[in-house]
Formats: structure tokens, sequence, C-alpha cells
């Protein structure tokens, strides 16, 4: 059955505040069960009720999990005991604060976790950053984008630096067991989460694909929201009216767009895939089970992704798949 959607608050206000976050996402996904969709803009703020103690810094991430929700309180708690965080009080500076504010729907209260979060409503460093992540969410009856702008104060800062930073360039395909990835321009199946997981990690970022790819994508209502498109094509002039930048080469590409410091997302097609594989970063892929006809095909990537770092399965009524990351 597909998977349960989460927000996590992130914290920190000692040692490297935000190399310790980002720790906290690998340390989240690695031991499989959880994968991060999305994070918001990093906001510092006062160190509440802890006299002289430095700044936090705080964001808000969206994951889905197959964990439960107690389970994953546990995850948290574990992540946060990993990067060194000493329990002294409510009140205490610490190397890193996790907190579960939201799981789907689930309203509960137990002896160590009540959803939604009991505070998260009066709290500016978790609403604004849970606003870039899920602003429609409705929450006692009003959006979570309209919570937040009656927060907004000029105690809160909104930072230039992103968590999500390094590796610079991804590649992310779904991918059938023979690595098949389309057939007659079309993917060969429609997984509505795997098609959820698309478009949100790829949310602020540069996405470069081929001309057919990117005439798939803009069927999507939503394909300009917060991206920039370099569409690489040797015909420009079938795309100079969607606003994106043409190129003739993916090389063309990833020189000019490497310098604009945005996660980088190599979306295909297939002869794209093949050329920059050894240009990517990390791999993203969606895993599906069974053996699919096709006229596209995905390069063989294991001898140049080894380490694996995150594996999360889940299915709908008619496919099972997996949702996997890789490094070299």
């Amino acid at each position: 059955m597909p998977l349960s959607t989460a927000y996590l608050a992130i914290g920190s206000n000692l040692g490297d505040r935000l190399a310790n976050m980002r720790e906290a996402l690998r340390q989240l996904e690695a031991p499989g069960d959880l994968l991060v969709l999305q994070a918001g803009r990093i906001y510092e703020n006062r160190a509440i009720g802890m006299g002289e103690a430095a700044p936090f810094l705080n964001t808000v991430i969206e994951v889905k999990t197959a964990l439960e929700p107690e389970v994953l309180l546990e995850r948290c708690l574990r992540v946060e005991d990993q990067l060194g965080r000493v329990r002294t009080g409510v009140w205490a500076p610490r190397t890193l604060d996790l907190d579960v504010l939201l799981y789907d729907d689930i309203r509960m209260e137990s002896a160590t976790l009540r959803l939604p979060h009991p505070s998260m409503l009066e709290r500016d460093f978790v609403m604004l950053p849970l606003r870039d992540v899920a602003p429609d969410r409705v929450l006692a009856g009003m959006r979570v984008a309209d919570w937040a702008k009656a927060l907004e104060s000029e105690e809160l800062s909104c930072l230039s630096e992103r968590i999500w930073t390094n590796p610079q360039v991804r590649m992310i395909a779904a991918v059938a067991s023979n690595r098949v990835i389309g057939k007659d321009g079309h993917l060969p199946w429609s997984i509505a989460e795997d098609w959820e997981l698309f478009l949100k990690k790829t949310l602020g970022g540069i996405l470069i694909m081929g001309r057919l790819s990117f005439m798939e994508m803009v069927k999507e209502p939503t394909w300009k929201q917060d991206r920039t498109y370099w569409v690489v094509t040797s015909q420009p002039e079938l795309v100079v009216d969607y606003g994106v930048v043409a190129v003739a080469a993916l090389s063309e590409a990833l020189e000019a767009t490497q310098r604009l410091k945005q996660p980088i997302w190599i979306c295909g097609g297939s002869s794209i895939y093949a050329e920059g594989l050894n240009c990517a970063d990390q791999l993203h892929l969606t895993r599906v089970e069974g053996d699919f006809v096709g006229d596209t095909y995905f390069p063989g990537w294991a001898d140049t992704f080894r380490k694996q770092i995150a594996s999360v399965a889940s299915s709908d009524k008619d496919h099972a798949y997996r949702f996997e990351v890789y490094e070299k």
C-alpha cells in the first residue's frame, strides 16, 4: 500500500547547526522505511527560555514513510542521540531537535506522542517552514499559509542557505526491472505516488531534460511551480513559447546551471541519462517491479552508483515498487 506522509520539525543551536540538520536527513533515511521529499527554508530564531544561548536554526521536512507514528518518533529520538543531544531539560540548548508534527490526518494522544503536535500553531519557527512545504494543508480550520502569515515577525529571519545543497547534481527516473523507462514517448505505467514524489523533490530545482520528456512534463498542471527548465534539443523553436532555456547539449546545460547554486535534476530521456550518469552525484530511482514492453531504456548504473543511502518499499493496486537513492 502507498506510504504515509509525515512532517517533521528540525532544529539546532549547538555546534555546526546546519551540518547537524543535514546529517539528520541522512540518518533519518539510512535505515530504510523513510524517504525525505522536500524541505522548507531555514529560519533563525531566538533561543526561547535559554538565556544567552545561541539562536536556533529551524526548518520542516516532508517525508514518506512506512513507519507507524510512534515508531517514527523513536527513529527521531535515536537520530537526536546519535548527533549528541544531551537531555538536560525542556528549555536547554541542543545539537538537534526533531519533532513529529503531522502524520497523514491522524489525531492521537499517547504517553509519548500527540498528533497534531500540540504547540505547533503557536510557533512561528515551525509554521513558516511548514508553509514552504504544505501551504494549503488545513489545521484547526485554517490553511497553514494563513497561520504562518499571522505569526510572521521581525524576530525570525530567513537564511539564504538551504538544507538541500549537496550533492548539487541529481538524476531521477522510474525504471522497470528490465530497465524500460518509456514506450512511444510515455511512461509504461501510471503510479500516482511516484509522480507526487517527483513533483515534490524537484521543487526549487533546475530540471534538465530532452524535448520529448519536457513535452510530457507540460501536461502536468503545476509544471511551472518553482522550477526552472533547461531543455536539450536540436529544435529550440519548438519550446520557445514555454519560456524555458533551450540548449544544444547536456554539457552546455550543466556548465551553466552549476554556477546557480540550486539543486539540478537530470530528468531524461534515455540518451541524456546515459550521458549524465557520470555527471550526477546522486541517483534517485523508483524501481518498478516486473518487466515492461518499451522502446526506451535506462542505462546500467550499478558500476557507477555503488552506495545505496535510502530504500523504501511501497505499492498501489497495480504495481509494487521501491524508492531508492544512491551515491557514488
